[in-house]
């Protein structure tokens, strides 16, 4: 749910109290959070920060923007599963894909090989 932040600013509540604002960059499924742009307000005042890293275990509350459709962020795990499910229920497709795309890179690696190496001249060495 917190994936569909990602990128808004936000407020994060964490149980000692601070409140930290900023920019959601990253969440993991451990509820970790990477925000910039940030302002943390605690007993001592409002300190900023570039970047700020909180544990997950430390989240109290995290505020949800009004404009953030809650449904459509839920479906959207479930969505990531489906695909998951799908692609195991015939790994031959995903084999195929990996092997397709493979092929693909190392066309063209070589053309660029080929466009990178020297022409060769059929003078033979010099001899002075």
């Amino acid at each position: 749910m917190l994936q569909a932040l990602r990128g808004r600013k936000t407020t994060v509540e964490l149980r000692n109290e601070l409140i930290i604002w900023g920019t959601v960059d990253r969440v993991d499924a451990f509820m970790n959070v990477e925000m910039s742009d940030v302002t943390v307000t605690g007993p001592r005042g409002e300190e900023t920060y570039a970047s700020f890293f909180v544990q997950g275990r430390q989240v109290r509350y995290v505020h949800i923007p009004d404009d953030i459709d809650m449904v459509a962020a839920l479906k959207l795990p479930d969505a990531v599963a489906e695909k998951q499910a799908a692609a195991m229920e015939n790994p031959s497709t995903l084999v195929l894909k990996t092997r397709h795309m493979r092929q693909k890179i190392q066309r063209e690696k070589e053309a660029r090989r080929r466009q990178a190496a020297p022409q060769k001249t059929d003078a033979g060495p010099s001899r002075t």
